[in-house]
C-alpha cells in the first residue's frame, strides 16, 4: 500500500488501493471531449479549479470552481469548453436507485453552510433533492 501520492497519481482511491466501493481521481480538461458514460456507476464531479461548459444528459451547463455535478449511472456527459478545468471525480460502484433523475448541478453558493466541530464548516452538494437517493445504505 502507498501512503503518499505524488502529483498526477491517479486514481487517488480505487480497487488498486483497496477500496472496492468507489474510485476517486482528478481529471484535467484543456479542450473539448467526446461523450463519456459511467456505465453502472453513479458519478459525482466537483470542480476544483478553472471553468468551462459541459453537456450532461442533454442539458448544457456552465461549471466553475465550486460546482458539484451528480451524474446518474448510464448518463452521458462531455466537456464542450475548458479553461484550466480540474475536476475531482468520484465513481460510486454500487449506487442506490436515482428515481429517474439523470443529473443535478449545484453551485457551492447555492448550498447552505452547516457547522462542524472545531470551527469548521461544511456544505452538502449531493443530497436527496440533488440526485442522491434518500434510502439508507443498510436498506440496500
Amino acid at each position: 500500500m502507498r501512503w503518499a501520492l505524488q502529483p498526477g497519481d491517479t486514481p487517488l482511491f480505487g480497487a488498486e488501493r483497496g477500496c472496492a466501493e468507489f474510485e476517486q481521481q482528478v481529471l484535467h480538461f484543456d479542450a473539448p471531449t467526446g461523450p463519456r458514460t459511467n456505465g453502472a456507476e453513479d458519478e459525482v464531479l466537483y470542480v476544483l479549479a478553472g471553468s468551462g461548459s459541459a453537456v450532461i444528459g442533454h442539458e448544457r451547463v456552465s461549471v466553475t470552481s465550486g460546482t458539484a455535478v451528480y451524474v446518474a449511472a448510464g448518463t452521458a456527459w462531455s466537456i464542450e469548453a475548458a479553461d484550466g478545468l480540474e475536476v475531482l471525480s468520484v465513481l460510486i460502484r454500487d449506487p442506490l436507485p436515482s428515481d429517474g433523475m439523470t443529473h443535478a448541478v449545484v453551485a457551492i453558493d447555492d448550498a447552505e453552510e452547516g457547522d462542524a466541530t472545531a470551527g469548521r464548516m461544511f456544505r452538502l452538494l449531493a443530497t436527496p433533492d440533488r440526485g442522491c437517493a434518500a434510502e439508507p445504505a443498510a436498506a440496500r
